[in-house]
């Protein structure tokens, strides 16, 4: 293919009715950034007109999805987009619930060569959210942004933006776990490449047709999505080594005092505890390394 500038990835499941107006503004944007039509690449899980609507775009890659997912989705198309010989990847929510007049904002930002990564933030000022935020879901934002600082060090306040851009090398390098966990997996992977991400103002706008899939099933989300942070962010070696490493060595000092049948039993089985946290730990540690291998043989 041949080089652009910037390149978009688009996850997409049965937006007909927001979907050509998100690729006209795309394009039209898009012209205050490069003089060629930009390659915009749509990853589709979707049963409705979308998928003929973003056939009638010569410029459009259709990229048939899994239905596995949203992070399953964009994982796919950053992979795509990285192989285009484009200088910035741009993922977009096709929803309309983002502001795309902001995409020259994000582009001119990451221009500047400061950092790899650029996000966008409903929280770094007042009056950036148009719609009515539940308060159920900014507390799983709060909870989910806790896990991310955590463990890249930053201060993100906001993993969620519907909008972001990042060089393309982030795309290439990335690896991911999780279907649902593409937002927070791409900042905790960023940062353990050695990348530099930052957070900028953005603006959500509320959505005007559908329903988010998220807002209609909370707890299969955060039964999805937590498991996968607990891992990427170590705690799995953070929680189980050390208190391996605390048991075995208390179950030492028990049977230093107690040596008669009844008594061993109990530091006994803190010896056979503390093996199998460091088992379990290890395991764990050997299913994400298995997780990278197999998604990097499908991309």
């Amino acid at each position: 293919m041949n080089n652009h500038k910037i390149c978009f990835v688009l996850p997409a499941k049965n937006e007909e009715s927001t979907i050509k107006n998100v690729l006209d503004q795309v394009i039209d944007i898009s012209k205050e950034i490069q003089p060629e039509t930009p390659k915009i690449i749509v990853v589709s899980d979707s049963t409705d007109q979308t998928n003929a609507i973003c056939e009638k775009y010569e410029n459009v890659i259709l990229e048939e999805g899994q239905n596995n997912g949203l992070g399953e989705a964009m994982y796919y198309g950053l992979k795509k987009a990285s192989e285009t010989n484009s200088k910035y990847i741009c993922s977009l929510d096709s929803d309309g619930q983002v502001d795309l007049q902001e995409i020259l904002k994000f582009f001119k930002e990451i221009e500047k060569n400061e950092n790899d990564l650029i996000l966008g933030s409903r929280f770094l000022e007042r009056n950036l959210i148009k719609y009515n935020y539940k308060f159920l879901n900014n507390f799983g934002t709060k909870l989910l942004r806790f896990f991310i600082n955590f463990k890249t060090k930053l201060n993100i306040t906001d993993s969620h933006g519907g909008i972001r851009i990042m060089k393309s090398g982030v795309a290439k390098k990335l690896k991911m776990m999780g279907d649902h966990t593409y937002v927070q997996e791409t900042i905790v992977d960023a940062v353990e490449n050695g990348f530099k991400v930052k957070e900028i103002p953005s603006i959500w706008l509320e959505r005007k047709a559908g329903l988010s899939k998220v807002v209609r099933s909370k707890i299969r989300y955060i039964i999805n999505v937590f498991p996968i942070l607990f891992i990427r962010c170590n705690l799995h070696k953070i929680i189980f080594y050390p208190l391996s490493a605390f048991l075995f060595f208390l179950s030492l000092i028990f049977l230093l005092f107690y040596n008669t049948v009844p008594d061993i039993v109990f530091p006994l089985l803190l010896l056979n505890f503390s093996f199998l946290l460091i088992f379990f730990g290890y395991s764990i540690e050997q299913y994400k390394n298995l997780i990278f291998y197999l998604r990097g043989l499908k991309k």
